[in-house]
């Protein structure tokens, strides 16, 4: 009596619990025993999509049948037997080249003779073909659900969720409250990429994927350097391969955008970036420049504009070398100024000792309101421009809200529309679309407008508070004489964290002039040096170690 197998597949859970499996089974038994066949063996792969490789069940079976277990395979139909046609051949090779005989119920075939594998052929190539049909249609509908913001492909950044029954991104409390920790604690701190993982691993914060999963500095700098947080989170940007390897990128009319509630402002964002940029941001160890140069990549030439360079001079007897801060164009040598078409810059070299206390004793003395002469003076003088400043982003944000009103009215006036006998459903959806994207545009300037509004009110109250501490005798002193005693890391660190904007040595409306006395020129140039600097409290609150000191700030 031939010894008969049977394969069975199914791709869907609701199909295991219901009757394919059960029908399969007994239609198989059926034919076996009307040819007089004992089924020796029910092979079945439950729950498993005709398109995966990994099929165990089918892999015991050619197993069984290569060693001489099986005489005959019956199958209901052939698409359960591959994945392709290739597949589905190759595997009836391997039970004829072990003299099984293949059946295939549905198409009445017998694979053993030349008609049965020329039909097979074909019906194996028509199978794959409406395999490729469906899976292309899937794709097809997905995306379109993609576009019309109904489904979400894939996860969206750290930070964020997709929530299905409202058809939004909305923010993830806690995975918020590390982001905005991180951007606080590397823009307003001063911390490394890499201290700030070390961290993160310590306290135990769970990363996105959890588990084991630990943070680094190249996952942090990764979402740093993410724009999604700003508002808009842009996905389908690439092709990827069938593996998933990303190999080129999409056109931008391709990239589908998402509204999303913002974790940081555009002000914050780009000085972020710009931090970002410094080779050294990551894993915060410096360069033996940065460690001697107390101003290093913080200055620009006020006369041409391009950078100021951090350079040695001659070596001294001693063995030490002096130090200088040159404009790059003054440093340049004759064949690049050529090549540039630019004229050597006249600002001349600057000894660092001179730019270091001008700037740091000096101007950012000044700056923070810890100048002796004028105490806190500046920090209240300011405070006009600063309202007005404010007046004007409160504008800006009630016409956005009055407009934002204007269109969603306008909205619900294109329903009337769907009466009319001429109705375009065409229009209509390009108009809709149209006007939610306009909709969201105004919502996302609006929370961008509310959160620099909100930045600049508590800028404001902390300048005051600051001010009317600073005024206290006793509390300046206390404060000058922390900041002037900070290690030459803190002063870096507290230079980092206030300045808004690099530091401008000079000034094209004093362009020295040979001939004058070099001591006079180089006062002239330092005076004329310029910086902005914003209140950075918790920076000042960590350096200066003294929360009961600096209470009020």
């Amino acid at each position: 009596m031939t010894k008969a197998a049977s394969y069975l597949r199914v791709s869907t859970n609701g199909q295991i619990d219901g009757e394919s499996l059960n029908t399969q089974r007994s239609t198989i038994q059926s034919y076996c025993d009307t040819r007089g066949w004992k089924l020796v063996k029910v092979y079945e792969d439950a729950g498993i999509s005709g398109v995966k490789d990994d099929r165990p069940a089918l892999q015991a079976l050619l197993s069984a049948v290569k060693a001489g277990e099986i005489e005959a395979v019956v199958v209901k139909d052939l698409s359960r037997f591959g994945r392709s046609a290739r597949d589905l051949l190759n595997n009836i090779q391997t039970l004829k080249d072990c003299s099984v005989t293949f059946i295939s119920l549905k198409e009445g075939i017998d694979g053993s003779g030349p008609y049965g594998q020329f039909m097979l052929t074909i019906l194996a190539a028509i199978a794959e073909l409406e395999m490729e049909m469906i899976t292309s249609r899937m794709k097809e509908n997905r995306l379109a659900r993609w576009r019309d913001r109904r489904i979400f492909c894939g996860k969206p950044p750290y930070g964020y969720s997709w929530n299905a029954k409202e058809k939004r991104i909305e923010i993830v409390p806690d995975q918020g409250e590390v982001y905005s920790r991180v951007i606080r604690e590397y823009l307003d701190l001063g911390k490394s990429l890499n201290d700030i993982s070390i961290d993160l691993n310590a306290e135990g914060v769970p990363t996105r994927n959890g588990g084991s999963s630990r943070w680094s500095s190249g996952t942090i700098s990764k979402i740093l350097k993410c724009a999604d947080y700003r508002g808009e989170i842009t996905v389908n940007r690439f092709i990827s391969d069938a593996k998933g390897k990303v190999i080129g990128n999409r056109p931008e009319s391709e990239h589908i955008i998402f509204e999303a509630p913002p974790l940081i402002t555009r002000d914050r964002w780009e000085r972020l970036q710009e931090r970002l940029n410094n080779a050294n941001a990551r894993s915060g160890r410096q360069s033996k420049v940065a460690q001697e140069f107390l101003l290093h990549d913080l200055c620009v030439c006020g006369i041409c504009g391009a950078k100021m360079r951090s350079d040695y001079g001659t070596r001294r007897a001693d063995g030490s070398r002096s130090r200088n801060y040159a404009c790059y164009w003054h440093k340049a040598t004759p064949k690049l100024l050529s090549i540039k078409g630019r004229e050597k810059c006249s600002l001349p070299i600057i000894p660092a000792e001179l730019l270091e206390w001008q700037i740091f004793y000096v101007e950012l003395f000044k700056q923070l309101g810890l100048d002796p002469d004028q105490h806190y003076k500046p920090l209240l003088d300011e405070k006009s421009n600063g309202d007005n400043i404010i007046k004007e982003l409160e504008r800006k944000l009630s016409n956005l809200q009055a407009g934002s009103k204007r269109k969603e009215i306008v909205l619900r006036n294109l329903d009337s529309l769907l009466e009319r006998d001429d109705f375009d459903s065409v229009a209509y959806s390009q108009k809709r679309n149209d006007f939610i994207a306009e909709i969201q545009a105004l919502r996302r300037k609006m929370e961008e407008t509310r959160q620099e509004l909100d930045g600049l009110r508590k800028r404001k109250v902390d300048k005051a508070e600051f001010a009317k501490f600073m005024s206290e005798a006793d509390a300046f002193k206390a404060v000058t004489h922390k900041i002037m005693n900070l290690s030459f890391s803190g002063k870096q660190r507290l230079l980092h964290g206030v300045l808004d904007g690099p530091i401008t040595v000079g000034s094209s409306t004093l362009i020295p002039h040979v001939g004058r006395d070099p001591e006079d020129e180089m006062m002239k140039i330092l005076g004329s040096c310029g910086l902005v600097v914003r209140h950075n409290q918790p920076l000042l609150l960590e350096l200066l170690g003294d929360k009961h000191t600096m209470k009020s700030l």
